[in-house]
């Protein structure tokens, strides 16, 4: 971790208290140039409502108040999910409520903050080795293979894949880029469903039925 790094503990749920947070970053490291959301609802508590309070709402509170200093020139980066806009069955329906919620959040903040210099654009994560993860991964070899099968880089993601594209989006390189999501995910969204499907399943190579119909006329 850079020496210049500092760490600012803080229960996003407390929705209240986060400008305060933001006014002592300030006075004590200086404006934030950009901010990136990572955060989820994780432990106890109703799903619902700590999912709106940690994803949604935190997220809103902080962008607006850090908004209302008025320096052009920074950005928002926000995290999302496959879940915005597609089904992942082993994470709750709170989760993908709030995920969609962020992705319409990052577009509405894109244009209504604009005018004031700042760009606002989300990342959206495929399946990432995270080191929390290792234990359960070397556990579970079949999935490793099956996720670097399906993509067509040929191999899952990493936390320093997610930040780069992090980086990007706050950077001068993407200085004309904003209301957009960027998928980091080695390609692997970009399988059709049901050719995907067939490749999970092992069926790659039985031919399609338009390609048997000819065969058979033929």
């Amino acid at each position: 971790m850079p020496d210049a790094a500092r760490w600012y503990a803080q229960d996003l749920s407390a929705t209240d208290e986060l400008p305060g947070l933001l006014d002592r970053i300030d006075e004590e490291q200086g404006d934030p140039d950009f901010l990136a959301f990572f955060q989820r609802h994780r432990g106890d508590g109703d799903p619902w409502e700590q999912e709106y309070a940690v994803s949604l709402r935190a997220t809103q509170v902080l962008i607006e108040h850090w908004a209302q200093r008025g320096t052009p020139g920074r950005a928002v980066v926000i995290i999302t999910s496959p879940a915005a806009s597609r089904v992942a069955l082993e994470q709750p329906v709170s989760y993908h409520a709030a995920k969609a919620g962020l992705a319409q959040m990052l577009r509405y903040y894109a244009v209504a903050l604009g005018p004031l210099g700042i760009r606002v654009n989300g990342v959206e994560p495929g399946t990432v080795f995270k080191t929390r993860a290792r234990t359960f991964y070397e556990a579970n070899p079949q999935l490793v293979e099956l996720y670097e099968r399906i993509t067509p880089l040929g191999r899952m993601g990493t936390p320093e894949d997610i930040a780069g594209a992090v980086e990007l989006l706050c950077s001068e390189a993407a200085g004309f880029i904003t209301g957009q999501v960027l998928t980091v995910d080695g390609g692997a969204s970009i399988h059709e469903s049901v050719s995907l499907a067939r490749l999970t399943a092992g069926l790659a190579e039985l031919p399609i039925t338009w390609g048997m119909d000819r065969a058979e006329q033929d």
